[in-house]
């Protein structure tokens, strides 16, 4: 399972945690949430990955829900997952992202150029929330 910010490995950047489980001091996997800077303050973005032994069990879903609490002026949290990404696609949508459409052509993985699911989830609904 996924611990709370409290008990999770702080590594460097600050925006990026390791996901360690309760019986494990080893790293599952990781989420970063990246706040940008200046006007863009209020949005980050998202990212993560999970080792396979550890899909499916709630894991990266409860790792975000704790990530995005230690950044409290973040309004709007923006990710991408490859198209083909079912396992991402559920975790986007059991977070309650909202798929804002495709970008074609957007990334590269494994050498292929591939397109992604651009998702975002408002935080705040407050207008001034981060100030």
């Amino acid at each position: 399972m996924a611990l709370s910010s409290d008990q999770t490995k702080m590594t460097i950047p600050l925006h990026f945690r390791s996901i360690c489980l309760d019986d494990d001091d080893r790293s599952a996997g990781f989420v970063s949430i990246q706040p940008r800077s200046g006007d863009g303050r209020c949005r980050a973005n998202l990212g993560f990955a999970l080792i396979p032994e550890y899909w499916n069990q709630g894991v990266t879903t409860r790792a975000i829900t704790e990530g995005w609490k230690l950044f409290p002026e973040v309004a709007k949290l923006e990710a991408m997952a490859d198209v083909d990404n079912n396992g991402c696609h559920r975790v986007m949508e059991k977070l309650g992202f909202h798929k804002e459409g495709v970008l074609r052509k957007h990334t590269v993985i494994n050498d292929k150029v591939r397109d992604v699911v651009f998702y975002l989830l408002i935080i705040c609904l407050e207008i001034n929330c981060f100030l």
